[in-house]
């Protein structure tokens, strides 16, 4: 069974890359599928939530076609997932969602006040996938069919415990996943800014680790930053933790929105260990080679 939307929302917000702001309107589909629409550009370009449509990127996901492109659609994508949104419009007038407060928040309080409708057709996976195992500088992602959805995260970040998380169809979401935020180290975050990235990144939008103390002198240090007491290592003051292991509950909910850019896949047990976007995406083309000899076969 497929559903999308029960009626437009409307979400407003700023990029965390770009510190553009931008409006989006989730619209009803009356197809298969999660569609992003640049309303601001000639043509209003449709840009499908799908593999193929993947830029090359390594701090986020990026979709191209043609003359469109949509950065950072992974926590809106998470959420479709979390939810159970299978085909939505997404129409928005900038090239970057809205970060609202770094988790997907923003994106479940929309579904919940547009509710929801079965749209027509019903749900067709493709076949079991075999094995998949993709792995880089120590970090790995392997795949295995199963008769339900397993999604698990695993990692250790700055010297702290191991901390493992998981998703599956019995998992409250909304309640366990969603509201995980974003987050970044400061020599991270200036490495960033002095590439022209995060530039609508605050503390109301990502956590901040101070990795190295010395830093808090850099000339580059944003001015969310400097009015803020000089903290030891740790988060910035004033800071505090949704979960305890947050970090790898938001690397679940990054793994996931990458995820749902397969389209409708048979269940599967899925582990992540280390892996951020660039080895999701490297999984999402392996899964790709699977599945189009899969619809080669039955042709």
């Amino acid at each position: 069974m497929r559903h999308t939307v029960g009626r437009c929302v409307t979400v407003r917000g700023r990029g965390i890359h770009s510190g553009t702001d931008v409006t989006v309107r989730l619209l009803p589909a009356d197809r298969p599928g999660i569609t992003f629409v640049r309303s601001d550009l000639p043509g209003n370009p449709r840009i499908p939530a799908i593999t193929s449509n993947l830029a090359s990127s390594s701090r986020c996901t990026r979709l191209e076609k043609g003359d469109g492109a949509v950065m950072t659609p992974e926590h809106l994508l998470a959420a479709c997932w979390g939810t159970g949104i299978t085909d939505l419009v997404v129409e928005l007038d900038s090239e970057e969602l809205p970060i609202g407060d770094g988790s997907a928040e923003i994106w479940c309080e929309a579904f919940f006040l547009a509710g929801t409708q079965e749209t027509p057709g019903a749900s067709v996976a493709l076949g079991p996938l075999p094995p998949i195992h993709v792995a880089h500088a120590g970090a790995c992602i392997t795949l295995t069919p199963s008769k339900t959805w397993r999604v698990e995260y695993s990692g250790r970040f700055f010297d702290g415990p191991e901390q493992h998380v998981e998703w599956t169809e019995e998992t409250d979401f909304r309640q366990h996943v969603a509201r995980a935020r974003t987050f970044c180290t400061l020599s991270d975050a200036l490495k960033l800014r002095k590439l022209g990235m995060i530039k609508g990144g605050t503390l109301e939008n990502a956590l901040l680790w101070v990795d190295d103390v010395s830093l808090l002198s850099d000339p580059a240090l944003p001015p969310w930053v400097e009015d803020q007491p000089r903290p030891e290592k740790g988060l910035v003051r004033g800071q505090t933790l949704r979960y305890f292991d947050e970090f790898s509950r938001h690397k679940l909910l990054d793994l996931l929105g990458d995820l749902r850019l397969a389209g409708d896949l048979s269940p599967c047990a899925i582990h992540a260990r280390c892996s951020g976007h660039e080895l999701n995406h490297e999984l999402l083309r392996e899964i790709e080679k699977h599945t189009h000899s899969q619809k080669e076969l039955e042709r």
